[in-house]
């Protein structure tokens, strides 16, 4: 019965803060459709509005009623600036201004970064992979190592850029590390270093490799979709299978600039993943998706 309450309670509580955000809403006029690339570009945009003198809200497309939306937006998902109907015009012009403002101040677009180009992958002796695989190991450890006592964190920078510079050498000799020439464990231990590497051509080189490892049963799906995922997000892009969790500007967790959320589920699928709230679920709180 207690239980059966406290839902209600929940309910009432949910019900009284739709109302009160129509409640809100009454009075204002759907100004302007954002699409987007995430909540904190849309907050940008109310922003530089707010700067000149026009008062607005942000409504994320998806929370409102169908009747709330308004005819011209076709789209699915991203935000309504709400305000005063007469404000319109104004707002078209000061969002117009803004976007040319960044546009005039932004970076000139970095160049596509090339792959690093592996050795071609050629037999190991016995010895060589005893070599290897022993390296491997020993520099899995001491990267885990720094990276658990937060006392050597200081350390993570120059035990990343040593191990960086390990693995280059190494797959510039041999070709990327694979199941099937150097073991699972030897594997695996390549990808954590260049997972942490921050060298996108290396990463991106790596990409394809374990990919094929992947597909053919040798090695995880997991190590894939965060290095693919790594690699969009340093190269500008959306990740795919929403690996990448981070705390955004109200320190909230969010899933963040994921493609075609809708879709995610079955492109995890494809590399043999659970469901994205299973693996959000390891995190230990809430964590959003960004729309």
């Amino acid at each position: 019965m207690r239980i059966t309450a406290i839902a209600l309670l929940i309910l009432l509580q949910a019900c009284a803060a739709e109302d009160a955000a129509k409640q809100r809403r009454e009075g204002l006029a759907p100004l302007l459709h954002l699409g987007a690339d995430s909540k904190e570009t849309a907050r940008d945009a109310v922003r530089a509005l707010e700067k000149d003198g026009i008062a607005t809200e942000l409504a994320a497309v998806a929370d409102l009623d169908p009747a709330e939306i308004p005819d011209w937006v076709d789209a699915e998902d991203g935000w309504l600036l709400l305000g005063k109907a007469e404000d319109r015009a104004r707002a078209e012009k000061a969002l117009a201004d803004w976007w040319d403002e960044l546009r005039k101040n932004a970076p000139p677009p970095r160049p596509k970064p090339v792959p690093l180009v592996l050795g071609t992958r050629r037999d190991v002796t016995a010895a060589e992979v005893a070599n290897i695989q022993g390296e491997f190991a020993r520099r899995r450890t001491v990267d885990q190592a720094v990276r658990r006592d937060r006392s050597r964190h200081s350390e993570m920078a120059k035990v990343d850029a040593d191990n960086t510079a390990y693995l280059k050498g190494v797959v510039t000799d041999v070709g990327w590390i694979d199941v099937e020439r150097f073991g699972r464990p030897a594997a695996d231990a390549a990808f954590l270093l260049v997972q942490h590497s921050g060298d996108l051509p290396l990463m991106l080189a790596a990409l394809p490799e374990i990919e094929r490892d992947v597909r053919a049963g040798r090695a995880d799906g997991q190590n894939f979709a965060l290095l693919y995922d790594r690699t969009r997000l340093m190269s500008g892009g959306k990740q795919r299978y929403g690996s990448q969790v981070r705390e955004n500007e109200d320190g909230e967790l969010v899933v963040y600039r994921l493609e075609d959320p809708d879709r995610v589920d079955a492109r995890r699928k494809e590399m043999g993943l659970t469901p994205l709230r299973d693996y959000l679920a390891l995190f230990g709180r809430e964590v959003k998706i960004e729309r």
